[in-house]
């Protein structure tokens, strides 16, 4: 089996494409009540096998997604962070999320990842504008957009609730 393609790397983290392999990693991950609390609550395995299958098909269709975050000093999976296509009123919009394992939260792991994440899509994919759209009440991730320089732009209406809408073009990066 070939090596999984590596995104991006920083510091201490390393940005690559899911595989199969990596199902039992995201399922823990996504039955955490917890890290899943602002993200639509936990995940069934299939429901997650479902998730993981969409992102590998979108690596194809957009040449980007969901990527796993492997510590680098000792190959541990320990989030995810990555782009999707989102419609927003009307708007096709690249997000940048992120969700991290509860036992690496504190660590500023989240933004080192979606900082790194954000350089690739704005100078390796060329994007010119990302945002994230945070749970109101999820301040742990306002903070890591805030520290991104991502900027607060409106309140919208995201899978049927509210969400934060932050914003950095590629100009202001």
């Amino acid at each position: 089996m070939a090596s999984p393609i590596i995104v991006c790397e920083t510091d201490r983290l390393r940005l690559r494409h899911f595989t199969p392999q990596d199902l039992d990693s995201l399922a823990a991950l996504h039955r955490d009540p917890e890290v899943t609390r602002f993200i639509g609550g936990i995940k069934t395995v299939e429901q997650t096998r479902q998730r993981l299958l969409g992102w590998l098909e979108a690596y194809e269709r957009y040449g980007f997604s969901k990527w796993a975050v492997i510590l680098r000093s000792t190959g541990e999976f320990i989030g995810r962070c990555g782009l999707s296509v989102e419609q927003i009123e009307g708007t096709s919009e690249r997000e940048l999320g992120w969700t991290f394992a509860r036992a690496h939260w504190g660590q500023g792991y989240a933004t080192e990842a979606a900082a790194g994440a954000m350089q690739h899509c704005f100078r390796v994919l060329g994007h010119n504008r990302l945002i994230s759209l945070i749970h109101p009440q999820n301040l742990a991730s306002t903070r890591v957009a805030q520290r991104l320089g991502m900027k607060y732009e409106r309140q919208v209406q995201w899978h049927d609730a509210p969400a934060d809408l932050y914003a950095m073009s590629s100009k202001s990066a």
